[in-house]
């Protein structure tokens, strides 16, 4: 009798490691963030003040639920309370000790992004910001098995360093959020309500845009 709750707790301690292991490897949701200007080098050479576009995505084919976004900063170095429609958070004990928060949750894909912007004022000639995006799997993309293990949280940080110049003029293609060959980029909300410019690094390309209202059309 005892050799055989053995057996069986044995064939339960192997599966629930298999499910943990394949939670942690496939559905691992593996965030990434990406920053306008990034391609012009770092530090990413700004305006004295103006709008900064970012945007959050997964290197997953499965859905992943982006829990919620910081962008934290330093007041000496750059105000970015110039931002409407955010919460305002400040951080004890952080390099960065103040921070915008957008806690709305929203689902990404691999070559989706989820946009956001916030707007500052330099107060120094360089200044940091610190990103963080908190994800997990969507839980309806667990198969049996695998989703007696909760859902693994994965948090990505970046910090971006950034350069004000004096009489710089932006460009698209110099300032712009880059978006590759077929993905994605949504913006939702506040976000939602103001221009979005885009440009092609050479040539042409086709560009589909879909507006959905409160109705769904």
């Amino acid at each position: 009798m005892l050799n055989i709750i053995s057996l069986v707790g044995g064939i339960i301690a192997i599966v629930t490691f298999g499910a943990y292991l394949a939670s942690w490897i496939l559905y691992a949701p593996r965030p990434s963030l990406r920053v306008g200007g990034e391609q012009s080098g770092s530090p990413i050479p700004v305006a004295l003040s103006g709008r900064v576009y970012f945007a959050v995505s997964a290197e997953s084919n499965h859905r992943v639920e982006l829990l919620e976004v910081w962008v934290s900063f330093n007041p000496d170095e750059v105000d970015l309370f110039k931002t409407s429609s955010v919460e305002r958070r400040g951080l004890v004990g952080d390099t960065f000790p103040h921070a915008l928060y957008f806690p709305e949750k929203r689902i990404v894909t691999r070559g989706n992004w989820q946009g956001n912007f916030f707007d500052y004022e330099a107060k120094q000639n360089e200044f940091k910001v610190k990103f963080i995006a908190s994800t997990e799997i969507e839980t309806t993309e667990l198969p049996f098995l695998i989703n007696v293990i909760p859902p693994r949280k994965v948090r990505i940080e970046k910090i971006v360093r950034f350069k004000a110049v004096n009489d710089f003029t932006p460009t698209i293609q110099s300032s712009g959020l880059l978006l590759r060959p077929k993905e994605q980029l949504h913006l939702e909300g506040r976000q939602s309500q103001e221009a979005v410019y885009a440009a092609t690094s050479e040539g042409t390309t086709t560009l589909k845009v879909f507006e959905i209202t409160k109705e769904g059309k």
